[in-house]
């Protein structure tokens, strides 16, 4: 995707992009007029093979630029001039996390000036090799050769039990990639085989799963969004860092059930987060996540031949 920045003085189009190819260039560290600023959120611990869920906010800071065309936010994406640059604390060479290239008719995000975009991205879907370690965590978005980076966030990254590692890439293979790069994208985007995990899964596993877990069953399931429980997020509300998906997500679920308590369910996601504007006005129009994951991808996709395994069976 492309990503441009407009002000009030210049075309909508913007000047034009550079990409990010992986080639050496010399990159400077970009004006709030350029780029907007990059807001990053972690979990303190991951367990390596398993979703690396992060929360990036686009924070626009300029008075009078906007921001097009940003790399997309999402547990599906997998392309974008984005990288992630993980630094060992205790030193040595930092491993950097690539997103595949941006495709040229990717729409991308927009952030009016004055205002914020908070979403989750997937630093698995980098397919990246990690190393247990302890670490600082910064992403760096670029555009052409200027760029801007994260705050750091220390995190530390843990080998599973051989157990847990063996069933994560169970649940990974379930998205039939080419090759099981440690990306959990497939998993919900090529996934209509009916989910169920192993009995001795880890409790920590188990919660780094939780969102992954909510939304399959969501996207491919029998219920329409009218109809599924918005007490199925109470273990993606657990973990901190989601807390304000999980608030965006049970509006859906109240606001499509017309339940009276939505408007107070918007007011929580709203101050959670206010980034999360868009997504919720996007609830409002009927394009929440739910309910464009089962048009896009799941229970409601049209398809010109079914998948072998559909329908999901609860």
């Amino acid at each position: 995707m492309i990503l441009a920045a407009c002000s009030a003085r210049e075309s909508a189009a913007g000047p034009p992009a550079g990409k990010d190819g992986g080639k050496a260039m010399a990159e400077t560290e970009a004006t709030d007029e350029d780029l907007p600023v990059l807001k990053l959120e972690a979990a303190p611990r991951y367990l390596i093979g398993f979703p690396m869920v992060v929360a990036l906010t686009y924070e626009n800071r300029s008075k009078d630029a906007e921001f097009y065309h940003l790399p997309p936010m999402g547990l599906l994406a997998t392309r974008g001039a984005i990288r992630a640059q993980l630094e060992p604390s205790g030193g040595g060479a930092p491993v950097i996390a690539r997103f595949a290239p941006e495709e040229e008719e990717a729409q991308g995000l927009a952030v009016e000036a004055g205002k914020s975009v908070r979403g989750l991205a997937d630093l698995s879907n980098a397919g990246t090799p990690l190393a247990p370690g302890a670490y600082r965590l910064t992403l760096v978005l670029t555009r052409g050769k200027k760029q801007r980076t994260s705050n750091a966030v220390p995190v530390e990254l843990v080998a599973p039990s051989e157990a847990d590692a063996q069933e994560a890439a169970r649940l990974r293979k379930m998205g039939s990639p080419r090759a099981d790069t440690g990306a959990w994208a497939p998993f919900l985007s090529n996934n209509w085989a009916t989910v169920t995990v192993a009995a001795g899964l880890s409790a920590e596993a188990r919660q780094r799963l939780a969102l992954h877990l909510f939304l399959h069953r969501a996207a491919y399931g029998p219920d329409p969004v009218a109809k599924i429980d918005p007490s199925a997020l109470a273990a993606v509300a657990t973990d901190p860092l989601l807390k304000p998906e999980a608030a965006v997500l049970r509006y859906e679920l109240l606001a499509a059930r017309r339940n009276p308590s939505a408007a107070a369910a918007r007011a929580v996601a709203l101050q959670a987060s206010p980034g999360v504007a868009g997504r919720l006005a996007a609830v409002d129009q009927g394009d929440g996540e739910i309910a464009s994951l089962r048009r896009s991808v799941g229970a409601e996709r049209q398809h010109l031949k079914p998948p072998a395994t559909q329908p999901y069976v609860p």
